[in-house]
C-alpha cells in the first residue's frame, strides 16, 4: 500500500507535503459506508431512457466521455509538468481528475439550461465505469508525471484500489439495480429521501474532518485555492471548448462544461484515507475541490440560466 510520505525520491518535501490528516479506523469505516450508501441511493435514479434517447445521436455522449476520461487527466498532467506544484498537491489533483462525475452536476445542468439528458447519461456512465477507470487513470497519470521527474517514485496499490472502488461503488450500484428491479414502487418512493440522507452523512463526515483539522486547512488555504481554482476553471472551459470544437449544440456544450468540472471528490477522499494514510495535501485538495466545484459550477449555471441556449450549431 503506497503512501505519499513513503516516497523514495530526490524532490524536496515541503511542510504541506509532510502534513497528515488522521482519522480513527471507525471513522474510516463510516466514510466508506457513507459513500457506499450514497452510491446505492444514486443507483435508484439510474434510468435506461436517457441512454436510449442518445442512441440516435451519440456524438454528444462520446465527446463528453472524451472530456471526462481523456481531456481532464491529460490536462492535469500537463498542468503539473508545466507549473510543478508540490508533490502532495499534484497527487491530489491527479486523483480528483480521475474521479467520476458528481451528482450535483445534474441539478446545475438543469439550472444552466443545458442538455440534462446528456448530463445524466454522462454521470451514469462515468459512475458505472469508475471501478476500473478511477484507479487505472490515477495509476497511469501518476506514473507519467513521475517518469517526467515531477514526482518522486510512487507505487500505487492498483489492485487494492480496484477492489475498494468495486466494493463501495460497483457493488452498491448493482444491489440498488436489483432493488429497483424487484421493488420498483418502493425504490421510487424512497430514493430521494435516501439520497438526501446519504449526502448529509457524507457531508457530516467532511465537515467533521474540517473541524478537526481546521488549523491545517487555514494554514494552507492560500496554496490550495489557486491550484483548485485553476484546475476547475480549465475543466469547465475545456468541456465547453470540446463541445464547440465538435460543433455540438449550445445546450450540449453547457452540459459538457458542467460535467467536466464536477467530480465525485468523496470517492477521492475514500481512496486517500484508505491508501495514502490521510495525506494532508491530497485530502485538502479533494475536500476543497468538493466545496469549490459547487461554488464555481453554481456561478456558471446561474449566469447561463439567464441566457437561453442557441438552437443551432453556431461556432
Amino acid at each position: 500500500m503506497g503512501t505519499v510520505r513513503a516516497f523514495a525520491g530526490s524532490l524536496p518535501m515541503s511542510a504541506l507535503d509532510q502534513a497528515s490528516i488522521h482519522f480513527s479506523a471507525e471513522s474510516l469505516r463510516v466514510l466508506n459506508l457513507a459513500l457506499a450508501f450514497l452510491m446505492f441511493a444514486v443507483s435508484l435514479f439510474i434510468e435506461r431512457e436517457p441512454l436510449a434517447k442518445l442512441r440516435r445521436q451519440p456524438r454528444g455522449l462520446l465527446v463528453g466521455l472524451v472530456s471526462q476520461w481523456l481531456y481532464m487527466p491529460l490536462m492535469t498532467v500537463a498542468l503539473i509538468l508545466l507549473l510543478k506544484p508540490p508533490p502532495g498537491l499534484a497527487l491530489g489533483m491527479l486523483l480528483v481528475s480521475a474521479c467520476p462525475g458528481g451528482n450535483v452536476s445534474n441539478y446545475l445542468s438543469m439550472l444552466a439550461r443545458a442538455n440534462v439528458v446528456l448530463g445524466i447519461s454522462l454521470v451514469t456512465i462515468s459512475t458505472l465505469t469508475a471501478a476500473v477507470a478511477t484507479p487505472g487513470l490515477f495509476a497511469l497519470t501518476a506514473r507519467a508525471v513521475g517518469a517526467a521527474g515531477a514526482l518522486p517514485e510512487l507505487h500505487v496499490d492498483l489492485v487494492g484500489m480496484l477492489w475498494t472502488v468495486l466494493a463501495i461503488v460497483a457493488l452498491p450500484l448493482f444491489l440498488g439495480g436489483l432493488f429497483r428491479h424487484y421493488a420498483p414502487a418502493l425504490a421510487l418512493r424512497i430514493r430521494q429521501p435516501l439520497r438526501i440522507a446519504a449526502g448529509l452523512l457524507l457531508l457530516a463526515f467532511i465537515v467533521g474532518g474540517f473541524a478537526g483539522n481546521y488549523r491545517l486547512f487555514l494554514e494552507h488555504i492560500e496554496a490550495l485555492f489557486g491550484w483548485v481554482f485553476l484546475l476547475n476553471a480549465l475543466a469547465i472551459a475545456g468541456g465547453y471548448g470540446l463541445g464547440w470544437l465538435f460543433r455540438l449544440p449550445e445546450a450540449d456544450r453547457r452540459a459538457l462544461a458542467i460535467e467536466t468540472g464536477i467530480h465525485n471528490s468523496g470517492l477521492g477522499l475514500v481512496l486517500i484515507f484508505n491508501f495514502f494514510d490521510g495525506s494532508g495535501p491530497m485530502a485538502l485538495i479533494a475536500a476543497w475541490w468538493g466545496v469549490w466545484h459547487i461554488l464555481a459550477g453554481g456561478v456558471v449555471a446561474a449566469v447561463w440560466s439567464r441566457i437561453p441556449p442557441r438552437t443551432g450549431l453556431e461556432a
